[in-house]
């Protein structure tokens, strides 16, 4: 039979270099919570989750970066494992190199609760991030929070990447933040409820996505841009032949610019 930690996991990094982070086993359940907290450190790639189909969480994952560098992919959730409860990721003054999933890697990491994903302080992203997993389904919601000066280099997807939401998606990105491009659906993912975004005080390069990249929004894509500068357009639905929302709604407001609305 497969080891299990029957209770919670407690994980934290502190000024160390490490290949890759696990918050749960390798084909080991974690019945109870599951907790990572990674300080000033250098790390590959980070899973809140575990390695392996059987490595199943049971409780709630928190998920802290600090003042680290990221030399691959951040994963709220696990690597092939699923996650029965919520994820809550914390992202702070960190340089990342490669992309933020707010779910898990892979067909079978499946996330039954909701992800809740804050980027905040200065945090540098090279390439994009997801609400949801990396052909890992959620089943819940995507909560994202950008803020305080944050850069993503690529684009911010409210959904997963090839992967669904069976969920709402809900975006915040404010406080002198810049993306290039914004959805507030998914890359080749659905969502399955509402796609809600507001842009603050804040800057697109380029266009803002009330919908997905080839990706459905099963209700309403809702944009309001408040107080801040999209380089090119701003759509109320997606990019793409498959990208259909049921609805939209855009508020374009103080004092914002565009090319196209």
């Amino acid at each position: 039979a497969s080891a299990q930690v029957r209770g919670n996991s407690t994980t934290t990094i502190n000024n160390s270099t490490i290949t890759t982070v696990y918050g749960g086993g390798e084909a080991a359940a974690v019945t109870g919570a599951t907790k990572v907290s990674i300080n000033s450190s250098t790390i590959t790639d980070v899973f809140g989750g575990g390695e392996g189909e059987n490595a199943e969480l049971g409780g709630e994952i928190g998920l802290k970066i600090d003042e680290s560098t990221i030399k691959g992919n951040v994963y709220g959730g696990g690597d092939a494992g699923k996650s029965k409860q919520d994820i809550d990721i914390d992202i702070d003054s960190t340089t990342i190199d490669y992309n933020v999933y707010g779910a898990g890697k892979g067909g079978t990491s499946d996330v039954s609760g909701n992800v809740d994903l804050t980027i905040g302080t200065e945090t540098n992203i090279a390439k994009n991030v997801y609400g949801g997993g990396d052909q890992g389904p959620l089943l819940g919601n995507a909560i994202i929070t950008v803020l305080e000066e944050t850069v993503i280099t690529d684009s911010l997807y409210g959904g997963g990447n090839n992967a669904d939401v069976n969920g709402y998606s809900t975006i915040r990105f404010t406080d002198n933040s810049t993306v290039t491009n914004i959805f507030g659906g998914g890359n080749n993912g659905n969502i399955g409820s509402t796609a809600t975004m507001t842009v603050q005080a804040s800057t697109v390069l380029a266009n803002a996505y009330g919908g997905g990249n080839n990706g459905t929004v099963a209700s309403t894509s809702k944009i309001t841009v408040d107080g801040s500068t999209i380089g090119n357009s701003v759509f109320g639905a997606g990019k793409g032949e498959t990208a259909s929302v049921l609805s939209s709604i855009v508020y374009f407001q103080n004092s914002s610019t565009a090319e196209y609305v």
